[in-house]
């Protein structure tokens, strides 16, 4: 599955808990589901805007380029 996903429909980001509406994108991470500014205020969004670990500076597939 990819990550982060297009909603299909309005769903809660379960940090900040506004809504994700139809079209947005949200991340898939060990918090739950979040919006793009959560993600990223986490440390879940790599540079080129794909998914990261905290740990890590960088996506898997930037860290092998």
């Amino acid at each position: 599955m990819p990550n982060p996903i297009t909603v299909q429909w309005p769903t809660k980001c379960e940090d900040c808990e506004e809504e994700i509406p139809k079209g947005e994108e949200l991340f898939f991470t060990d918090e739950g589901k979040l919006c793009v500014n959560c993600a990223n205020n986490n440390g879940y969004v790599c540079d080129c805007g794909n998914f990261k670990k905290p740990d890590f500076n960088q996506c898997y597939d930037c860290a092998t380029l």
